[in-house]
């Protein structure tokens, strides 16, 4: 339809809404509030945000409703409406209102959600009561988690909070049953309840910026390592009570009270580390076991602890646990055992001391003198000697360097005093094993014991005549042989491993070149070889079968041509050969252009070749490295750019019919075509270069109606192409790309060119038509008519996302000008905005607003002005015409 008539029709309609009663006015006015949207899967309700940003307000399913049933994997759009979306607001997403008052069968469907960059908020309850979201992807801009956003969903398994998170709300995921693991990067502030009753959280480690846990954020029965952040400040009441799996815990240094209940019922917690500067610890231990033991850091005693901090201990807090100096020492002894323990001991003091026992102490069985001072590096000698099958204890070596530079702790009569770590030194000693004979010919011996190599450390003997190497391998070591390839004899070529013991090779590879197996008892390895002129003989087990068809062969091996040696089959019916070629050969399969049939050309190769290869190369080459079928393609000379082909395009047609002719040749019959059958367009795979001729269908006019023009998307017809005529014709290339063409219609009532009666000041006229309301009632809808009849996406609010509209509907075309307007963002991300504002201004779309004489470098754009609907349908229009023109 064309502007004026466009015009005409909507002033008919304002003077018509502007006699009905104000009732029926307010009975078709819209929402102006929410507004409606979709991304082509699923509908959104969203409300502008006052930087012209969306929030999205409600979910309203997936756009086809036949999929009302089917588990949605949501992908948030990251815009609606032309704005971006930064929010997701309260009960978004919701299945259920929080008194259960309301139940949205539509939100209970959803299966993952991924969130993606520039939203920055989830409001309170967004996805309350979800109960069968299992995935949720938060994007890497969010600051805030609302209030009870994820409560009660309860298939929620992973989630990563990312690090620009501040602040989780109250109960956001309490509730969440299945969810496990929990990764915690970004928020300073954990509200109140936020992970209560996440009964599979089994590990919890947090990010050193948050700074405060709130009341009971983490009460949890499974919960059984907790990793607390340096920077954490503050614990809320019961923040890990019932946490009954939880057997250690330290508490960062920053922290200064410990409030009442934070560890009630943690009924296996053994010990926990307390920071030197604490100043409250009041009944935070209550129902947890008598045994537990509290670590007091930097201090000697209990005692020195209390006197120089005075520390608040409620409820006599001592009476009820141990209450100790931290000193560790750590035993390392590398695979040995450590009184009966296996190989650490850590941490641990003896159960049975006051708090007012001097430290540091050792736990074990064999020391039942605690006092200060009793530990002495030789009881170190006597009593925790490790051992370990196959090596010497050479001693106990401080962390000084390890054992490379390590210092032999063996100082007679010293203490320790403070914190230390000792490893134990070992010397391997093989004669102290059961060891087995080893002999191998015609190969090199690796052999590792316990995770170590201890080749240089065996027994081995060399037979001066036969070349063969005996060594005496410790049972159950792991022995690799490996080909020596200067032993290979002239002439020869290695064929394999045999060996005295098959069954050491179960399941292992004897062609090849490295065997590994675990020694048991006696075995006897030799290489084995061949003659290296017969090495690629046909039928030889290291051959795979080659089947070509319309291709010659070119096999080369080590360098050399090897292709007449092969066997070759040949299957008469067909004219497919089969050649056997050797393992790791080279192949080179050529067209074989005799066999191309007449009236064919060559499309390319069909096989199973190697990703990366070029099919459609006459020649192909690729190593051999298990049976392959090469197959030549052909497709007709005559359509030689079929469908598929990367020098077709796409022609959508509605309302026409296509003739195509590629040079003289009319080609229409023989291309691709799809129809769609709810629309009736046509698409044609049509080839570059060729002439396309588009004549209107009259058969297809709609009653009452006749031809106006033709419409073109992502094409431009030829300069001087008549678009009104009933015929077009142009040529499809690469510059057109893809192109669809339609038969536009009008009211056969109505004159192509008749006079401009009535234009925007009709308009105006209208508005002010009876009452205020009413009139702006009028205003509004007549707008909002002409907004759908002219195709108009959406009546943007203000100058900056006109501009962008418009850009973007033009194919963001860029402007003549480079400078860029002071008050727009001039940063990577803000070069779209600068582009469209330019562009618009040049081609006068919206109206220049700087002062008359402004400087071009000075000027202007003025990008958060608003804009009425009236300058939004003017602008469209002015940039529809420029387009079509």
């Amino acid at each position: 339809m064309r502007p004026k008539r466009l015009i005409s029709l909507l002033v008919a309609v304002c003077m018509m809404i502007t006699m009905l009663p104000l009732s029926a006015v307010t009975a078709f006015a819209a929402d102006t509030e929410w507004h409606d949207a979709d991304d082509g899967i699923y509908k959104y309700w969203y409300t502008l945000n006052s930087d012209n940003t969306a929030t999205i307000r409600s979910f309203a399913g997936p756009v086809d409703s036949t999929e009302t049933h089917a588990p949605y994997d949501i992908v948030i759009p990251a815009t609606l409406g032309g704005c971006t979306v930064t929010g997701l607001g309260d009960y978004s997403f919701a299945a259920n209102s929080d008194d259960g008052s309301t139940y949205d069968p539509l939100c209970s469907n959803i299966h993952s959600v991924t969130i993606p960059q520039k939203v920055t908020s989830i409001g309170k309850r967004a996805f309350y009561d979800c109960k069968n979201l299992t995935t949720l992807v938060l994007g890497e801009d969010i600051k805030t988690i609302g209030n009870y956003a994820f409560e009660c969903c309860t298939s929620l398994t992973g989630v990563t909070i990312p690090q620009s998170v501040t602040s989780i709300g109250y109960s956001a995921f309490e509730g969440c049953t299945a969810l496990n693991p929990l990764i915690i990067n970004g928020p300073t502030l954990i509200g109140k309840h936020a992970f209560t009753g996440c009964t599979s959280l089994t590990s919890l480690t947090l990010c050193p910026d948050i700074q405060t846990i709130g009341d009971y954020a983490f009460d949890v029965t499974s919960l059984k390592t907790v990793t607390l952040p340096k920077n954490l400040t503050s614990i809320g009441e019961y923040a890990f009570a019932c946490c009954s799996e939880l057997e250690s815990i330290t508490i960062p240094e920053k922290v200064k009270t410990i409030n009442p209940k934070t560890f009630a019922d943690c009924s296996k917690l053994e010990y926990i580390i307390l920071p030197a500067g604490l100043t409250t610890f009041d009944d935070s231990l209550e129902n947890c076991r008598p045994e537990c033991v509290i670590y007091y850091k930097d201090y000697k005693t209990a005692a020195d602890a209390l006197r120089d901090n005075n520390v608040v201990l409620q409820n006599d807090i001592l009476a009820g646990h141990n209450f100790l100096y931290l000193c560790k020492v750590t035993f390392d002894a590398n695979g040995g055992d450590l009184t009966g323990k296996g190989g650490n001991l850590t941490n641990y003091l003896t159960d049975n001391l006051t708090d007012h026992a001097e430290v540091p102490v050792y736990k074990t069985e064999k020391i039942t003198d605690t006092k200060a001072n009793d530990l002495k590096a030789t009881d170190l000698d006597a009593i925790n000697a490790p051992k370990r099958t196959g090596y010497k204890f050479t001693g106990w070596y401080t962390e000084d360097g390890k054992l490379e530079n390590g210092k032999l702790f063996n100082v007679k009569d010293t203490a320790i005093t403070d914190d230390i770590t000792l490893y134990a030194r070992w010397e391997f000693d093989p004669n102290a094993l059961v060891c087995h004979p080893l002999t191998v010919t015609g190969g090199t011996v690796t052999v590792k014991y316990d995770g170590s190599d201890v080749t240089s450390k065996l027994n081995s003997r060399t037979d001066e005549t036969t070349g063969k190497t005996t060594y005496d391998v410790p049972e159950g070591a792991t022995v690799t042989v490996t080909l020596d390839k200067t032993l290979i004899p002239k002439g020869k070529a290695f064929d394999g491993w045999s060996t005295s013991n098959p069954s050491l090779l179960t399941g292992q590879d004897y062609k090849a070149e490295s065997i590994t197996f675990s020694m048991s008892n006696d075995v006897n390895v030799s290489a084995k070889y061949r003659d290296a002129a017969t090495d690629h003989t046909p039928n030889a087990p290291v051959c795979h079968p080659l089947t070509v068809t319309g291709g010659t062969v070119t096999v080369k091996y080590d360098g050399s041509d090897v292709t007449n040696t092969l066997t070759v089959t040949t299957d008469e019916t067909t004219g497919k050969k089969t050649y056997s070629v050797p393992d790791g050969a080279t192949v080179t399969v050529t067209l074989d252009k005799t066999a191309v049939p007449n009236g064919k050309v060559f499309d390319g190769w069909s096989t199973s070749l190697p990703t990366g290869q070029d099919y459609k190369a006459e020649s192909i080459t690729f190593p051999m490295s298990n049976g392959v079928n090469v197959s030549a393609k052909y497709r007709d000379a005559a359509a030689d750019h079929t469908p598929g082909t990367a020098v077709c395009h796409p022609l959508t047609v509605t309302g026409g019919i296509v003739t195509v002719k590629n040079g003289d040749k009319d080609v229409t019959d023989t291309l691709t075509v799809t129809t769609d059958e709810t629309t009736g367009k046509k698409t044609y795979d049509v080839p570059e270069g060729a002439t396309v001729t588009v004549t209107l269908d009259k058969t297809l006019i709609p009653e009452g109606m006749v031809f106006d023009i033709w419409s073109t998307d992502k094409f431009s017809l030829p300069l001087g192409q008549d678009y009104k005529a009933e015929t077009i014709t142009f040529t499809m290339n690469t510059t057109s790309s893809d192109a669809d063409i339609a038969a536009q219609y009008r009211d056969a009532t109505i004159e192509d060119d008749g006079p401009n009666v009535l234009g925007t000041a009709a308009i105006i006229g209208t508005a002010a038509v009876g009452t205020a309301v009413l009139g702006y009632q009028a205003y509004s809808l007549g707008t909002e008519f002409a907004g759908k009849l002219m195709a108009l996406p959406y009546f943007p609010s203000n100058r900056s996302a006109l501009a962008m509209m418009l850009w973007e509907d033009a194919g963001k075309p860029m402007p003549e000008s480079e400078l860029l307007y002071p008050d727009v963002g001039q940063e990577e991300q803000d070069m779209d905005l600068q582009h469209a504002a330019r562009w618009a201004m040049e081609n006068e779309l919206i109206p220049d607003l700087n002062d008359e004489g402004t400087a071009p470098e000075e000027m202007k754009f003025f990008p958060a002005n608003p804009v009425s609907k009236l300058d939004v349908l003017n602008a469209w229009q002015k940039a529809q015409e420029l387009k079509n023109n």
